[in-house]
């Protein structure tokens, strides 16, 4: 998610190229990218509010140099659950995991050689490798439902194809919690098993 006063259509958003496309279901392949990321020892909905908020502070100037850096979209959350969490995911009990990551993207002017280090131990600075993705878009409630009903749907159309998928699930909150709900656009990114087809 992202703050009210931002809209995710003026926020600078990592580019891809659409490799496939079924209704709300996209292959896509990313290019390498710079973020900020902190992880969160506790439920999802404690990760998600004590994780945005560290990773927003970080950008707002709560940095060496004090540098404000600008918003960007989507904000993605993931774990380092593994097997385990896609298995939480599919019996929509996101409650048995308990270590989240939460990620904003750096500007690409920016990378990690110039940006300022957070004063927050817990924020980290990293590569985001390049890779191909399977991405179900949905709009409604940030609910574990709507979570699981989008990652199946990844799950069952990249199975069809014959596809591997990776150990990692990503929820990328493209909007700002005030938005209602059925304005929201969302995303479920699952990458695909070393990267490619």
């Amino acid at each position: 998610m992202v703050r009210a006063n931002h809209a995710r259509e003026g926020l600078w958003q990592p580019a891809y190229r659409v490799l496939d496309k079924d209704g709300t279901f996209e292959l896509r392949e990313y290019d390498a990218a710079y973020a900020a990321r902190i992880v969160i020892e506790d439920s999802r909905a404690t990760a998600t509010r004590d994780g945005f908020n560290a990773l927003y502070q970080y950008i707002s100037g709560n940095n060496k140099d004090g540098h404000r850096y600008d918003m960007t979209a989507p904000v993605l959350q993931s774990t380092n659950a593994g097997p385990q969490y896609l298995e939480a995911v599919l019996a929509e009990d996101f409650n048995a995991v308990q270590s989240w990551t939460l990620t904003f993207h750096l500007p690409p002017k920016i990378g990690i050689e110039r940006a300022s280090p957070p004063l927050d131990a817990r924020v980290d600075l990293v590569e985001l490798p390049a890779g191909r993705v399977a991405v179900q878009s949905f709009s409604g409630a940030w609910s574990d439902r709507n979570f699981q009903s989008a990652a199946q749907e990844v799950e069952n159309k990249m199975a069809a194809r014959g596809v591997q998928l990776s150990e990692t699930l990503l929820i990328a909150f493209c909007d700002a919690p005030q938005v209602p709900p059925a304005l929201r656009h969302t995303e479920i990114h699952m990458p695909l098993k070393g990267g490619k087809l």
